[in-house]
């Protein structure tokens, strides 16, 4: 009687694992997508456009409806979990359906600093009121910062006042702040990246305000950004100021009887320093009489070379004699540069 209950269970058995595996309905297929994604370089400028290629394939019998599924591409820094989204768009497959597409990415408009990164390309479902992730691929990417060069510098007059010229390379939008010893921004250029030829292109950023005046000695600090508040390149600079030292004086006299006067005044102005400047004007007393001249407006002095100064002083009623001749230079805030004494003989 035992084993004839025995035999009866195994048979019932038997008849609901019978029914389970051919009666029962079939599970939900799962959802199976290839997914395909490729980038023509994995390490591109910040400023270069990036196309990704993504080819999609629907391996089921049944359709992905566009009201529950969509395909979003973003990106994601190494080591940091947040996932920022680029697009995402509805989806619509049909059964074994292949779909192929393109999108450009440009980075720099994105915002996004240079890194490396995931580039993740994904397939949601919509449950309830949230999607989920079904399926998902991605590729590492890094993102380098612009170009930038700088090829050459040195000095020169801009409108007058002492500048910092420096011929730069970059591929992006650029601005260039120069900041004198105490930090005071003294000049800012901004550069559109159409204005480089031949790879280069010159600038320069005054550091002063007025023409012809005195820099503050010491350290310069230039900066470039892009975009244009992200630092990009710093470099410092030290610069004495200009120097200046007359180093030889020369005067065109005209007489008549006994009445002359000075035609024209040529001085030679060394600039011992290491900028280039400018003076306003130069004072030449003779004796008790005094004449302002003004040389050609903003003439450079360029450091390490003697440069010459000329203009008409028109200084009249000099009678004939050896006379103490005082000649001053003067900047464009009415200080006096340096003086130079000379001993001359009108005849």
């Amino acid at each position: 009687m035992k084993w004839l209950l025995v035999a009866l269970l195994l048979a019932a058995l038997a008849i609901g694992v019978s029914y389970f595996v051919f009666m029962a309905p079939p599970l939900p297929p799962l959802e199976v997508v290839e997914m395909n994604m490729v980038v023509p370089k994995t390490t591109f400028s910040l400023t270069e456009m990036t196309t990704v290629n993504f080819t999609l394939k629907n391996l089921q019998d049944r359709l992905l409806s566009p009201e529950d599924y969509k395909l979003v591409l973003g990106y994601q820094r190494v080591g940091e979990e947040v996932v920022t989204e680029i697009f995402s768009t509805s989806l619509m497959l049909g059964p074994f359906q292949s779909f192929s597409e393109s999108f450009p990415i440009a980075w720099m408009a994105l915002d996004v600093e240079p890194g490396e990164y995931f580039l993740i390309l994904r397939i949601q479902k919509k449950v309830d009121e949230f999607y989920a992730i079904i399926n998902s691929t991605n590729v590492t990417i890094t993102i380098a910062p612009p170009i930038f060069e700088l090829l050459a510098y040195g000095t020169e007059l801009l409108n007058g006042a002492s500048a910092l010229k420096v011929v730069v390379n970059a591929d992006s939008d650029i601005v260039l702040k120069l900041f004198d010893p105490t930090q005071d921004l003294t000049f800012q250029v901004p550069v559109s990246r159409d204005e480089f030829r031949d790879g280069r292109e010159e600038v320069s950023l005054a550091m002063t305000e007025s023409p012809c005046v005195a820099i503050k000695p010491g350290t310069y600090t230039l900066e470039v950004y892009y975009m244009p508040t992200k630092p990009l390149f710093e470099k410092e600079f030290v610069f004495s100021g200009a120097i200046l030292q007359v180093a030889e004086v020369e005067m065109n006299v005209s007489c008549w009887d006994t009445s002359c006067y000075i035609e024209k005044l040529h001085v030679w102005i060394r600039n011992t320093g290491d900028v280039h400047t400018c003076i306003g004007k130069i004072l030449l007393t003779v004796d008790t009489k005094s004449t302002e001249v003004y040389p050609e407006l903003y003439l450079p002095l360029p450091p390490d070379k003697v440069t010459l100064a000329s203009g008409y002083a028109y200084l009249y009623d000099l009678s004939p004699g050896t006379y103490s001749a005082t000649v001053k230079l003067i900047d464009t805030l009415g200080q006096t540069i340096t003086e130079y004494i000379k001993t001359i003989t009108i005849s």
